[in-house]
């Protein structure tokens, strides 16, 4: 078991909410895989591991490369912060102007549903911030939602073919 001391409070930006038919299990596994991030979530256009550790170890960390609100391409490694099987999933990104942490939460809601909860947060702090969050709040909720969609469809259109 690994013990993960949560870092500075962190101000959410986002929060989206989905129920997907398949087991909870499945779910965690598929969202988990940073690898498969760039299908299901909109903006992340490439994800690839930096280190060898198993997926679901905390400390692992990613190099995504994410456009952002303005269209630009930035590199941001992402680091696992915390990963409770099936229920929890926590990344923190190196994103200097916005300190990203994303929260996965996963609850089974019948042995064929789950309810995921996403939950996109800054680390950062300032004024700077604070004059650029209504247009964060509104891109990444966007995003959430289409994301949390997506991921429903993929998961449940490859539910049903098994």
């Amino acid at each position: 078991m690994h013990v993960v001391v949560e870092s500075v409070l962190s101000h959410r930006l986002a929060h989206q909410s989905i129920e997907i038919a398949v087991p909870v299990e499945q779910v965690f596994d598929y969202a988990i895989d940073l690898k498969n991030f760039p299908d299901w979530f909109p903006g992340a256009t490439s994800v690839q591991a930096v280190d060898g550790s198993p997926v679901g170890r905390p400390g692992k960390q990613y190099r995504e490369s994410v456009r952002l609100p303005s269209g630009r391409q930035q590199q941001v490694t992402i680091c696992l912060k915390q990963a409770v099987r099936p229920q929890r999933f926590v990344t923190e990104g190196d994103l200097p102007w916005l300190l990203p942490r994303m929260d996965l939460e996963f609850l089974a809601v019948g042995p064929q549903s789950t309810r995921l909860m996403w939950t996109m947060s800054t680390r950062r702090r300032g004024i700077a911030l604070i004059l650029v969050l209504p247009l964060l709040r509104i891109v990444l909720d966007a995003r959430g939602r289409s994301g949390l969609r997506r991921l429903k469809a993929l998961l449940e259109s490859v539910g049903s073919c098994g």
